[in-house]
């Protein structure tokens, strides 16, 4: 009994040990394939422990710097002339970029933004236009030491809305 019980003990001291060194679970949405859907019209809060740097973009990307930090992403389907703003939050010189194809980053990025390296505050402003579709929001960082925090997320936009012309306004009441 006092070996089953020796035995035991070390069971859970090694699991212990094993959960101390990683803290965090891979969260759903560390790459594209699990990204989750990007709650329009809100603020929350999250963490990028246990998050990996999947993404890189290079010095000259949308942002104007490079991203090599721990990466979470969320995607959003918008529709012709649909705004799209985020603005994120961190301790640390954060980075958010919109790209149509996660397997290319770096050339199929269509806004980004990196300005603010001292407050850790990010606003990214995106105009769907003509190219309505589902696009990736990565949160990203400039720093690659593996930075993790909470970060808080506002995102919000304008409503699309259809385009009346004048001469079509004008056949309605003829």
């Amino acid at each position: 009994m006092k070996k089953l019980v020796i035995a035991l003990t070390a069971v859970m001291l090694v699991a212990g040990l094993a959960m101390a060194d990683d803290p965090c679970p891979v969260p759903e949405n560390n790459t594209c394939e699990g990204a989750l859907e990007l709650p329009m019209g809100t603020t929350f809060t999250v963490n990028n422990c246990g998050a990996t740097n999947d993404y890189d973009l290079p010095f000259s990307s949308c942002t104007g710097w490079p991203a090599h930090g721990l990466d979470l992403v969320y995607y959003v389907d918008l529709v012709e002339n649909q705004e799209l703003t985020v603005t994120a939050s961190t301790s640390y010189d954060n980075a958010l970029y919109l790209v149509t194809d996660c397997t290319d980053v770096a050339n199929s990025c269509v806004a980004g933004a990196d300005d603010d390296s001292i407050n850790g505050v990010e606003t990214l402003v995106f105009d769907a236009a003509d190219a309505p579709g589902r696009y990736y929001l990565i949160l990203d960082a400039y720093t690659s030491s593996g930075i993790s925090d909470d970060w808080e997320v506002t995102v919000g936009g304008v409503v699309a809305t259809q385009q009346t012309t004048f001469d079509s306004l004008k056949s309605m009441y003829r």
